[in-house]
């Protein structure tokens, strides 16, 4: 006999926030772009460029492939250039791998630190500095170790802070560890602060201003518990502070998180957010065209820009976000909020209420309202249904989306590392059938035009647990 536990988890809109500026997703059209990839990274190294590097090729297929080309995409110009760095220490060769960490540290200089390529966690401190096209393997006296799936923020004077991810390839146990790294000094040094996060992989940093880095969501590995969670990291202060917005994207893992320039920033997987740091409020954005993928590498084009390219399931693309927010001020300490259909002039105070109850920041938009009665008209609920069929690994899925063309959406299977186990085209079918060979934790997720929808399935067969 098998025991079958569901939990509902994550990615699931939680209110009907809006932003009212129309905030767009561009692609753009280079002469020649990278190849397919996932598990890539991506980061500003200049006023007018960002690097790319790595990531993992058809990573559905039997004999996927780890890259370890370098890119830089030129902002003002739309072109990718490979970069081909000409010259390595001997012997200190920067191997194919994915899920590195990636971050600007300053000048026209990007920090890399450990990665994975199959099931080996790799560590190594490495600099690319795109004046001389070089990557350089820094001799440190203390560093993070092997380390996969974590994620690091520009910090500030030539420092980079590191936390989290997987550091055992055996059994992939996570951490909860912060270090910052030194440029000039070229130094890690592990920082204790007194508030931490906890254990997790597969989270998102960013720069969130200043000397601050802001961490979202992530999953904790031995049990597949999904974090929805906003942390800011103050460098000054040595301080992790778990910040409580009103709504935002619920909980994600795998995603995309870039700075927007000051205190904003943009979440991705699917659909977009934006985060306001000064405000501490989670903002849906209104673009209506937007890439059609997961796990997607951003990095900040500028301000209110970033770039995309990358992901699951997705062909070469490469994308611009802009975001257009608009001031909804309305007298001082006053904003305009959008409330059953109908702008009012509010105290700034009294928007977390609003929130709560669906309403936006922002005067009501014709997209969101029928102008000849004033009714809000209401979003289909995003929804998985899991059925299990005689106990024996076998799933009925049942898909609810706001996108009722379900010609192009992607469901997958992932497991607690991360990796995609199935693959499958919903067609135009909303029910599925899959079969589920092995105990552990697993995510269903469903992948459409305009959403990510992510629900937490938790496989226990008697006599044995195998993750």
């Amino acid at each position: 006999m098998k025991k079958i536990i569901c939990c509902i988890a994550f990615m699931t809109m939680l209110g009907a926030t809006k932003i009212n500026a129309q905030d767009s997703w561009a692609k753009e059209y280079p002469a020649s772009e990278p190849s397919t990839r996932t598990f890539n990274r991506l980061a500003k190294i200049g006023p007018d460029q960002i690097l790319m590097f790595g990531g993992m090729v058809d990573p559905y297929s039997v004999d996927p492939t780890f890259k370890n080309d370098t890119w830089i995409y030129t902002i003002s110009t739309k072109t990718w250039t490979e970069m081909l760095p000409s010259t390595m220490p001997t012997g200190h060769i920067l191997t194919p791998r994915g899920s590195v960490g990636l971050a600007y540290i300053g000048d026209d200089k990007v920090l890399l630190y450990g990665g994975a390529i199959w099931g080996d966690i790799l560590d190594g401190t490495w600099i690319y500095d795109l004046s001389d096209n070089t990557w350089t393997e820094m001799a440190t006296s203390s560093s993070p170790g092997l380390r996969s799936y974590h994620s690091m923020a520009y910090i500030g004077n030539n420092e980079v802070v590191l936390f989290g991810g997987v550091i055992n390839s055996v059994d992939g146990n996570s951490t909860n560890d912060t270090w910052v790294y030194n440029y000039v000094t070229n130094t890690w040094t592990e920082k204790f602060p007194a508030t931490v996060p906890g254990k997790r992989i597969n989270h998102a940093m960013c720069n969130i201003g200043g000397d601050k880095a802001m961490m979202n969501d992530g999953v904790l590995y031995s049990s597949g518990f999904l974090y929805n969670e906003t942390w800011v990291y103050d460098a000054s202060d040595n301080n992790w502070e778990l910040k409580s917005p009103v709504g935002g994207p619920g909980g994600s893992m795998r995603h995309g998180l870039a700075s927007l320039g000051g205190d904003k920033a943009l979440w991705f997987q699917g659909t977009s957010w934006i985060y306001d740091l000064s405000e501490n409020t989670w903002v849906q954005s209104a673009a209506t065209t937007y890439p059609f993928w997961g796990e997607p590498g951003l990095a900040s084009a500028g301000t209110n820009k970033v770039l995309a390219f990358g992901g699951t399931p997705s062909p070469s693309e490469t994308w611009l976000f802009t975001a257009a927010v608009a001031d909804p001020s309305c007298g001082p300490h006053k904003v305009y909020v959008c409330h059953n259909g109908h702008t009012i002039c509010v105290d700034k105070s009294a928007v977390p209420a609003h929130l709560a109850h669906g309403d936006y920041v922002g005067p009501c938009t014709t997209s969101l309202i029928n102008q000849e009665d004033d009714d809000v008209v209401e979003a289909v609920k995003p929804e998985i249904k899991i059925l299990s069929n005689s106990g024996n690994g076998n799933f009925t899925i049942t898909a609810k989306l706001q996108d009722e063309d379900n010609s192009e959406t992607i469901m997958r299977i992932i497991n607690v590392n991360g990796q995609v186990i199935k693959q499958l085209n919903m067609k135009e079918q909303k029910v599925m059938n899959i079969n589920i060979e092995r105990s552990g934790v697993y995510f269903i997720q469903l992948i459409s035009k305009k959403e990510v929808v992510t629900k937490k399935l938790i496989v226990v067969r008697q006599g044995f647990l195998n993750f």
